[in-house]
């Protein structure tokens, strides 16, 4: 199992913000997909240098854990965020982890 993280960002370079309405059918995806995402909506701010040009960004981090076979899906969705977000790129982050769920006893 792996835990992808994505940063997604507010808004896009020109500073307009990004259309929900565009980003839940992804979030849909991304749920059909893997079977359950977490956004944490904590605005986290970043920056990229890009050549010359520095890009900063206010983020929401989406969190899910797939399927090693599930990946290349998933990037694919990553790059769909990159072109709603009208973004260079969509930073991702992933790292093997071992999952569980407590229930109560």
């Amino acid at each position: 199992m792996f835990k992808v993280r994505m940063m997604i960002p507010v808004a896009d370079n020109d500073g307009n913000t990004i259309d929900l309405a565009a980003v839940k059918p992804l979030l849909r995806e991304v749920l059909e997909l893997c079977g359950g995402y977490t956004v944490s909506p904590s605005n986290l701010q970043g920056a990229w240098l890009d050549g010359d040009k520095v890009y900063y960004d206010t983020m929401n981090a989406l969190d899910v854990c797939c399927k090693p076979e599930d990946l290349d899906e998933l990037r694919i969705i990553a790059s769909m965020f990159a072109n709603v977000c009208k973004q260079e790129c969509i930073y991702w982050e992933q790292t093997e982890v071992e999952v569980h769920f407590v229930r109560p006893l």
